[in-house]
């Protein structure tokens, strides 16, 4: 969706009454203004809200700003390679499984 109205609009339709109603969005600097959006709904408080998205903008404190201290950041991070053996169970191989941690 990119238009704040219509995003707006779609989330407002999937409320469910006497339900946690939770809102996840994804690349949400790709809808212009949505924090027009978000922030009406959050004024509402009917939703538990997560925003995502991989912009800088979404990194930076003017997002914070938009929301006016309503945010908390978290920071996601790839595995290390150290991880990756870990979490995969592998263990030989290194130099070939190294070009598929790379890739993935």
């Amino acid at each position: 969706m990119l238009e704040y109205h219509a995003l707006h609009k779609y989330i407002m339709n999937q409320y469910k009454e006497k339900m946690t109603n939770v809102l996840l969005i994804d690349e949400v600097q790709m809808c212009p203004q949505f924090e027009l959006a978000i922030n009406s709904i959050y004024a509402k408080g009917i939703y538990d809200i997560y925003i995502t998205g991989s912009n800088a903008f979404l990194l930076s404190s003017d997002l914070a700003t938009l929301f006016t201290g309503r945010t908390m950041e978290i920071k996601v991070y790839p595995f290390s390679f150290k991880e990756y053996l870990t979490y995969y169970k592998i263990t030989d191989g290194y130099d070939d499984v190294f070009d598929q941690y790379v890739k993935t």
